[in-house]
Formats: structure tokens, C-alpha cells, sequence
């Protein structure tokens, strides 16, 4: 009953990045990232269906505007950036290190940011959508 036993999931083994050598939707990152971009499409649709008519042109303009270069502009400079490293990874020109190495830690860099970066703008243009959402929805019901 004394007796110690290994556990393997407390062992610290790190596990080399492998984010761009591979397909954008086996990352589970990517893949939070992209439900986030379907929820942004989803409440500015939602948003465009229900007070499209009560807003100006500039004020729809405005939203699709947002919508384009907050995040789905993001989301295509983030595809085309990882198409550009796995050609390399592709090619030979780079390849899979070992967890901790310089060029692991750099890859681990540009995953990190590439995913924050889409995640933090997702959420931020889907908290402006729904707070526009709600203020239109309690102005038109003080009418």
C-alpha cells in the first residue's frame, strides 16, 4: 500500500508544436476560433434581419464594414499565413522540431498569436454586434 506509483499525465513532457503542419481544422484552437466566426455571422445577420430597415445606409455600411475588416479579413490573412509555413514544412525548407527547440518556440510564437488574435477580435465584434442588438431593441421599444 506504500508503494508509489508513476503517473503518466503529471510527467512534464512537452510535445512539439505542430500547428502548421497540418490542416487548420485539426487544431482545436482554430477550430473555437471558427465557432466564434460562425457566432459573429450569425448575431450580424440576426442583427442586418431584424433593424436592417431602421438603419441608415452609413450605419449598415458601418456594420459590414466591422464585420469584414475586424474579423473575417483576419481570418483570411490567418489561413493564408499558415498555407505560406506548411508550404515550407511542405517543400523540406522547414521541419518538425523538438518540443523546446528555437524553431519550436518561434512556431509555438505564431500560433499563439495568429489564434489570440482572431479569438480576442471574434469576441470583441460579437460583443459590439449584441450590444448594438440590445440598445436598438430597448430604443424601439421606448417608441
Amino acid at each position: 500500500m506504500s508503494q508509489t506509483k508513476y503517473v503518466a499525465w503529471f510527467e512534464d513532457n512537452p510535445k512539439p508544436n505542430i500547428f502548421f503542419f497540418g490542416s487548420l481544422f485539426r487544431s482545436s484552437k482554430f477550430l473555437v476560433n471558427a465557432a466564434l466566426l460562425l457566432a459573429v455571422l450569425v448575431a450580424g445577420a440576426r442583427f442586418i434581419w431584424k433593424y436592417g430597415g431602421s438603419l441608415d445606409p452609413l450605419g449598415l455600411f458601418f456594420l459590414f464594414f466591422l464585420v469584414f475588416q475586424n474579423v473575417l479579413s483576419l481570418y483570411w490573412w490567418a489561413m493564408k499565413r499558415h498555407a505560406q509555413v506548411n508550404e515550407l514544412y511542405l517543400s523540406g525548407q522547414i521541419t518538425e522540431q523538438p518540443a523546446g527547440s528555437f524553431l519550436d518556440q518561434i512556431l509555438d510564437i505564431a500560433d499563439n498569436s495568429m489564434n489570440d488574435g482572431l479569438r480576442s477580435a471574434s469576441i470583441a465584434s460579437l460583443f459590439l454586434i449584441l450590444t448594438l442588438t440590445f440598445a436598438l431593441g430597448k430604443i424601439q421599444h421606448f417608441k
